[in-house]
């Protein structure tokens, strides 16, 4: 990387990005987090880098790289950081920055790690991290300015910008369920756009966005197996099948309610009319089409963990440096950095054939499926 000036604060969170990769972690950089995802929620804050990881039995670790390269006041900070971390339940921080020995001292009291930037290259080194290279997502040259791409494109009837509004910040604030659902539909919403009809930087934009709702699909996907992993497989399919009907609401439940208020809809007609005649509505609610097709994804990434262990990073890195630049797979990179790789793709085309089959998604996207 060499060609474009990057700012210094942004190239500290993509050496984040790139750290998190090389320890194990599948890394997002510049989440917006909402107090809900309608029109009136307020801002809680942005991370710089999250990182998610998967052990074999789809328990999942989260972890939070706040980046400051400037002056800041590190005790304030470290409580700000302190009340987020515990608000959205993340399991550990790392925070860069400069300090003195009095906010190491507090910095462990609430089990922050705290270090500063000659600390975090003496971290890069025992990863063996060439700092020269910049692959996939942690390249600051593409990455910095595709999302704003992404919303540049205009094709009528295609909410482009609440796509992109789906993947940097209301994503993070759903259930697993709803995050499905609306990732599916998002998939769905991109298939409609002629790709042919785009210009190099457009393609590459949707791309991108394609890429990562696969990967956040991916995420869902894994969480929703480590909720069933130790049912057998009927309740599973029961599990499943009722969630993505009514997500946090039991199927029995959200009857009651549709019926409580059709009875109470019927009484009102008969006051105001008596000789009114009113009929009775059964309600007979069934998984959307692709619930069976998801549950036999669910079955064999549980019946074979080593599929999914490690996917996500393995989908970063194929995906973004790969499939986004148009460049042939690259075996010596691949096998350096992704030690699951050829698990990994079978997992991968597991989840790709359901995405395919399930949204519309031209599958000459993916290089694997080619």
């Amino acid at each position: 990387m060499a060609k474009k000036q990057i700012e210094k604060g942004n190239l500290l969170e993509f050496r984040a990005k790139r750290l998190l990769f090389y320890m194990g972690y599948y890394a997002v950089h510049n989440i917006l987090i909402k107090t809900s995802n309608d029109q009136f929620s307020d801002e809680v804050t942005d991370l710089d880098v999250l990182g998610i990881q998967y052990t074999n039995d789809f328990r999942n670790s989260t972890i939070w790289m706040d980046c400051k390269s400037g002056k800041i006041k590190t005790m304030e900070r470290l409580t700000w950081i302190n009340g987020v971390k515990n608000y959205l339940n993340i399991d550990e921080v790392l925070f860069i920055a400069n300090s003195k020995k009095s906010a190491l001292d507090y910095a462990s009291q609430l089990n922050i790690q705290i270090f500063d930037q000659q600390v975090f290259d003496g971290i890069e080194k025992r990863f063996n991290i060439n700092t020269n290279n910049w692959y996939g997502s942690w390249n600051p040259e593409i990455m910095l300015s595709i999302n704003q791409q992404l919303k540049e494109i205009t094709i009528s009837g295609v909410g482009i910008k609440k796509i992109s509004d789906f993947i940097t910040s209301d994503y993070w604030i759903y259930d697993t369920f709803t995050g499905i659902k609306k990732t599916i539909s998002a998939l769905r919403e991109l298939s409609r756009i002629p790709y042919e009809v785009l210009n190099v930087t457009e393609k590459q934009a949707f791309k991108w966005s394609v890429y990562q709702l696969t990967i956040l699909l991916t995420n869902s996907i894994l969480k929703v197996n480590r909720e069933v992993f130790y049912l057998e497989k009927t309740k599973r399919e029961e599990y499943i099948d009722q969630k993505l009907i009514a997500s946090d609401i039991p199927i029995n439940r959200r009857n009651e309610i549709f019926n409580s208020a059709v009875y109470l809809i019927s009484e009102k007609l008969k006051n105001s009319n008596p000789e009114l005649a009113t009929t009775s509505l059964d309600v007979n609610v069934s998984p959307p089409q692709y619930a069976e097709a998801l549950n036999n994804v669910v079955e064999r990434l549980i019946s074979f963990p080593k599929y999914a262990d490690d996917i996500m990073r393995t989908m970063d890195l194929l995906f973004m440096e790969f499939d986004l630049l148009d460049k042939p797979l690259d075996k010596e990179i691949i096998n350096g950095l992704l030690p699951n790789y050829e698990d990994n793709v079978i997992g991968i085309k597991i989840i790709l054939h359901f995405i395919i089959g399930n949204s519309g998604i031209d599958k000459k996207l993916y290089k694997l499926l080619g």
